[in-house]
């Protein structure tokens, strides 16, 4: 998703004059042509995340149309009051495309970890998050909304599905119908799911776009009343939405996600995946459980 990102962002810079890239302590010799090439529209802010989302929104609120790049935790937790008044608040556009995901550098410590991301931005009005699942979908939804008029979180991650979808922002997709319950699986998470489901009699419903969420396919396709939600951070981000998009309807849920005192080593993510309960046999066993 990382090179991906750095090739379109090379391009929309080259077409595109009201575009800036703001990097935050990250990525510059990624983007050294474009620095030469662009050095009014491309700036590098460092280490300093809360002035460089200010600078961002002052570039927005001049007519530009900025994309803001740092590590998760960095721009979100520590970013978050600017996030909040300058993006939020007053609306402006603005992109924030984020690097690390939830565990993507185990071995830079809990610094560098941000399971907690999406639960957060939820927080933020008017902010748009996109969680796709492999670096073409990323495409397509970047493309599809950057230039929409809204804040919007992109959420970059080194775990990707080798299933491919042709996404729509905003929507999400149906993978397969069934009758005896419904999974509901967030970007990164969709492979894992695929096989932990197996040829059980489920619908499975895909989501890249967490908001706005596709309440409107979530009650057209909903398979009884029995619902396992499976999401690639701090579990219960979608919950509210889940119950809001069905209220007045009796529901047993089971949620897959990261718990909150959740404990990760510093090995690689792979070697977390089964503490964290992201694993099939993790997933395998809640939809056992649900379906009773």
């Amino acid at each position: 998703m990382i090179d991906r990102f750095v090739r379109v962002l090379e391009e929309i810079l080259a077409k595109d004059e009201r575009s800036a890239l703001v990097l935050s302590g990250i990525r510059q010799y990624s983007f050294r042509k474009s620095m030469e090439k662009y050095p009014e529209r491309v700036f590098d802010i460092g280490i300093m995340e809360s002035t460089a989302v200010g600078f961002a929104a002052g570039l927005a609120a001049a007519g530009m149309i900025p994309f803001l790049h740092t590590w998760t935790p960095f721009l979100i937790e520590r970013a978050f009051e600017q996030l909040k008044l300058d993006f939020g608040s007053q609306k402006l556009e603005g992109n924030f495309i984020g690097a690390g995901a939830s565990y993507d550098l185990t071995e830079l410590g809990e610094s560098h970890y941000c399971p907690e991301d999406i639960a957060i931005l939820k927080q933020i009005k008017n902010m748009q998050i996109v969680v796709p699942g492999t670096a073409t979908e990323w495409e397509q939804l970047f493309l599809q909304s950057y230039q929409n008029g809204s804040p919007t979180f992109y959420r970059l991650s080194n775990e990707v599905n080798h299933t491919e979808n042709v996404v729509v922002f905003g929507r999400a997709n149906i993978i397969q119908k069934g009758n005896k319950g419904t999974v509901v699986v967030v970007g990164p998470l969709l492979d894992t799911v695929l096989k932990a489901v197996g040829d059980k009699d489920v619908t499975i419903l895909y989501y890249t776009t967490v908001e706005p969420f596709d309440y409107t396919l979530l009650r057209e396709n909903i398979s009884g009343n029995r619902i396992l939600i499976c999401e690639p951070y701090n579990k219960s981000a979608v919950l509210y939405n889940i119950i809001d998009a069905l209220r007045g309807e009796f529901l047993k849920i089971e949620m897959v996600g990261i718990d909150i005192n959740a404990k990760c080593c510093l090995g690689n993510y792979q070697d977390n995946i089964p503490a964290l309960g992201l694993d099939e046999k993790t997933i395998a066993s809640k939809l056992q459980k649900l379906l009773q």
